[in-house]
């Protein structure tokens, strides 16, 4: 995929602009061939320390998922990944071409559709037209087509994450960064976004980090799932199954090693039978809203009181 310089980091809309602590922005595409580099990357804020001495190497093209507890510094990496952040060069090095996308879309409502996905590019190329010629390119890529001039408060949740998700792709990211952008969806609109965000990654193939709390969400996308906790990246497990993905045995083992990992234990399971979580008492959220299936059917869910709850609210990660 061709690549468009973008020297400035993205702001909070996912789109270029100055760092908002006006301090050093991590250093351009490392020379070792990798997409992302970091070395020895410790953040803290005051006297808490959430990434300690961190490494991670994502290679061009490579689908990474990355999971943690929440409060484990997850966005904290994504955004200092992002620019928006400051981090030392030297520690931090990613791609100038690079782009974001929020768990909100962030679309501006008084702009229609196209100029949204525009924001940022440069008057020039507004001007010339060749901005709403490369917003309808995206946009008809990520089944928008014929909401080129809709506006955003028109849209469906789904149909304004194809909006944010086209925003991203007219800047031919060389690093894509994903910071729950399914979480607000829907079941049904998750598994369709899931099918585009591939259909993208393989036309283009940039680099993606996906920051989720969903590990059947993880698994299903990546080629490498990570798991954050204590600032570091204490796990990494290779996910080698074909595409589409089946929650055959190899999916459900490494399932259940990574929700081990993320400390939720596992009551069962047997052969054949679904399987239950019983959260730990502290660290793990107990709100667990997503929705998803074992084998077909619900997921039984013990809260904290033992107390038996339907197993359409757990999505086989952590809320």
């Amino acid at each position: 995929m061709a690549s468009t310089t973008a020297p400035l980091p993205v702001s909070s809309n996912g789109v270029s602009s100055p760092a908002a602590s006006g301090a050093a922005v991590p250093g351009d595409a490392p020379r070792d061939g990798n997409a992302v580099r970091v070395r020895g990357f410790t953040r803290r804020f005051g006297d808490v320390t959430v990434l300690r001495d961190l490494d991670l190497d994502i290679a061009p093209g490579e689908f990474v998922a990355l999971l943690g507890r929440s409060g484990s510094g997850k966005t904290t990496l994504l955004r200092t990944l992002a620019g928006l952040d400051a981090a030392p060069a030297d520690q931090v090095s990613a791609p100038a071409a690079r782009a974001v996308v929020f768990q909100e879309p962030r679309l501006l409502p008084w702009k229609r559709v196209w100029r949204n996905v525009t924001l940022g590019l440069g008057r020039g190329r507004l001007k010339s037209g060749l901005g709403r010629v490369e917003a309808a390119t995206a946009l008809e890529e990520v089944g928008l087509g014929h909401r080129v001039d809709a506006w955003p408060a028109t849209l469906s949740g789904g149909e304004a994450q194809r909006a944010a998700l086209a925003r991203a792709l007219v800047r031919e990211p060389r690093l894509l960064l994903l910071d729950e952008p399914f979480a607000a969806l829907d079941a049904l609109t998750r598994i369709r976004m899931h099918q585009l965000v591939l259909s993208l990654w393989r036309a283009h193939r940039p680099a993606v980090l996906l920051v989720t709390h969903d590990v059947d969400e993880a698994i299903t996308l990546a080629d490498r799932v990570l798991v954050l906790a204590d600032g570091r990246l204490a796990v990494e497990e290779k996910v080698s199954l074909p595409r589409p993905r089946e929650t055959g045995p190899e999916f459900q083992a490494l399932r259940r090693r990574l929700l081990g990992h993320l400390g939720v234990e596992q009551a069962g399971p047997r052969d054949g039978a679904p399987l239950s979580f019983i959260p730990p008492a502290a660290g793990i959220r107990t709100a667990w809203n997503r929705a998803a299936a074992v084998n077909g059917h619900g997921v039984p869910y013990h809260g904290a009181n033992g107390a038996q709850t339907n197993g359409a609210q757990v999505a086989g990660g952590l809320s």
